[in-house]
């Protein structure tokens, strides 16, 4: 097995390497989602179904629960936070890999401490989450369009 790390740098190459786990069998894709994540009550867990008006696209069903990160934004403008340890350890290796317009200090950043605020070549200041995480330019002040689709290639690649 190779280490996140590793992983990172194979996906950094522009492949897709997808992190899969198939269930054999005709089970109901609810029963399962229910026996592992509680019937639902297990925290930030989430169970994502394909349309089914067109059959060919109605046959997926994806299912996530206890991940190590939260994405979360609008548009361009978005947060990522660890939501464990493996999230934690995942957030510095996805700056390393892509994210070069993105600081990450220690665990925690508190609003108005960012260590970026007042220097941010994009805006004055940096209003930051009380939470381990790092954010993304807010729309008022994007960052070059390279900049932007490398900030998301990691997540795709990892299966975010």
């Amino acid at each position: 097995m190779i280490s996140l790390k590793q992983f990172l740098k194979l996906a950094s190459s522009g492949r897709a390497i997808p992190l899969v786990e198939q269930v054999r069998g005709h089970y109901w894709p609810l029963d399962l989602f229910s026996r592992i994540s509680d019937y639902g009550r297990a925290k930030h867990c989430v169970l994502l179904e394909s349309a089914e008006v067109v059959r060919k696209y109605g046959e997926h069903s994806l299912a996530a629960v206890d991940p190590c990160l939260y994405v979360c934004g609008r548009g361009q403008s978005f947060k990522i936070t660890a939501l464990n340890a493996r999230g934690r350890r995942l957030l510095p290796m996805l700056r390393e890999a892509r994210c070069d317009e993105l600081s990450l200090p220690g665990t925690r950043w508190r609003a108005g401490s960012c260590p970026r605020a007042g220097t941010c070549p994009r805006r004055s200041g940096c209003t930051c989450p009380i939470m381990p995480t790092f954010c993304a330019p807010s729309p008022s002040s994007p960052a070059p369009r390279r900049n932007r689709s490398a900030l998301w290639r990691p997540l795709r690649h990892v299966g975010l």
